[in-house]
């Protein structure tokens, strides 16, 4: 009987902690605004409007997009 309490009480702290570490309050909205080609380069040069929630700012982001899905924020 104390094994099955133990494995409950196990199975409900291990649950309490993943709901927290996978919390989100805001979510992030990203609008794309813009794709821009660059010649001669594997990569497209992409403008967004990232509004991020109440704890940050609204942000215009500039991107570099390669052709396998991979980004470098610029």
């Amino acid at each position: 009987m104390r094994r099955i309490i133990i494995v409950v009480v196990i199975v409900i702290l291990s649950f309490i902690i993943w709901k927290l570490a996978s919390f989100k309050m805001f979510d992030v909205e990203s609008v794309s605004l813009s794709k821009i080609p660059v010649k001669g380069k594997n990569y497209v040069i992409e403008i967004n409007y990232v509004s991020a929630g109440a704890t940050t700012e609204d942000v215009i982001q500039v991107r570099r997009l390669y052709e396998n899905g991979e980004f470098d924020v610029v």
